[in-house]
């Protein structure tokens, strides 16, 4: 079947066919036929092409919508970013995000190097920048992340596929907290800096019905991992809800040697700082708002 056999691009061809013919009287005018003959031609040129234009925007496949997210090279990884969020701004504009704290708890995982069961766990992972980095080193048997948000864990699972990391790195849609339950998020989208990385629970009282939230489940890390004589790093980015996710991994904490970096601002710090230090941690070093605490003795940390 010919081409101008299907609409629309029959119709085109009819407008195209209408347009020559008016293009052929308007040769015959003559001048003598008076400007108004010639306006009347025009208008109906002017028509015609009208209609063309409709018919052919309706013909044509819609156009792509262009959004912020695509594949970068980075860092020898493959990551699915969105440019619109600040972290994967950063990651794609300087090649990495909290550089200076990555880095340092790489050189703390390097104590467990080649010892027993070494793990590593990314608590509030976003799309999996510290599991990738940590997991690259080559120390950890086994990692494990784990993120509330659905749209950041979606990113996350996406990254793990493009890596062929599936099976490396486990990830578990969930937030982590003191016990097992449904809580309530702010939804990562929401934010108005743009930072999706800083998605947190929410109080009863902040919860909005404005689709700004959802419902996930959360769950106590130590019901779902039980890990015992074994060599455990943990990055802790949970939003204001270290104290509830310390807590639910106590056991974690008490049968392993552990390094710990956690995220603690200024208005967290009467709350978390005593959990971790009943919890038998101590502070190793600070990079605000990044602390790493630990309870390897001084000679095991003797780096």
């Amino acid at each position: 079947m010919g081409l101008t056999k299907i609409a629309p691009f029959r119709q085109i061809a009819g407008v195209y066919s209408a347009l020559l013919g008016i293009a052929a009287s308007l040769q015959n005018i003559s001048a003598r036929a008076g400007q108004e003959a010639v306006n009347e031609q025009l208008l109906a040129i002017n028509s015609s092409i009208q209609e063309l234009s409709s018919v052919a925007k309706r013909a044509l496949p819609p156009e792509t919508p262009l959004h912020d997210v695509s594949i970068y090279e980075v860092n020898g990884f493959r990551l699915l970013l969105d440019r619109s969020s600040l972290v994967d701004r950063l990651v794609v504009e300087q090649g990495e995000w909290e550089g200076e704290q990555v880095r340092y708890l790489m050189k703390l995982s390097e104590l467990f190097r080649g010892r027993s069961n070494p793990v590593f766990l990314d608590l509030g992972s976003y799309w999996g920048y510290y599991s990738l980095m940590l997991q690259s080193t080559g120390i950890f048997e086994r990692v494990y992340a784990f993120d509330a948000d659905a749209y950041n864990f979606a990113q996350l699972q996406a990254n793990i596929f493009l890596n062929k990391l599936d099976g490396v790195i486990v990830a578990q849609h969930a937030a982590v907290s003191d016990a097992a339950g449904v809580v309530t998020v702010q939804n990562s989208r929401s934010h108005d800096d743009g930072n999706r990385g800083a998605t947190r629970i929410l109080g009863e009282s902040e919860v909005s019905s404005s689709g700004s939230s959802r419902t996930v489940k959360a769950i106590a890390v130590d019901d779902v991992l039980d890990i015992r004589n074994s060599h455990v790093v943990i990055k802790m980015d949970v939003e204001a809800h270290e104290d509830r996710a310390l807590l639910g991994m106590k056991n974690i904490i008490a049968n392993n040697k552990v390094i710990v970096q956690v995220e603690i601002y200024k208005e967290q710090a009467g709350i978390v700082v005593p959990v971790l230090e009943s919890l038998g941690l101590r502070q190793v070093c600070a990079m605000y708002p990044d602390f790493f605490y630990s309870n390897l003795s001084d000679e095991e940390l003797a780096i």
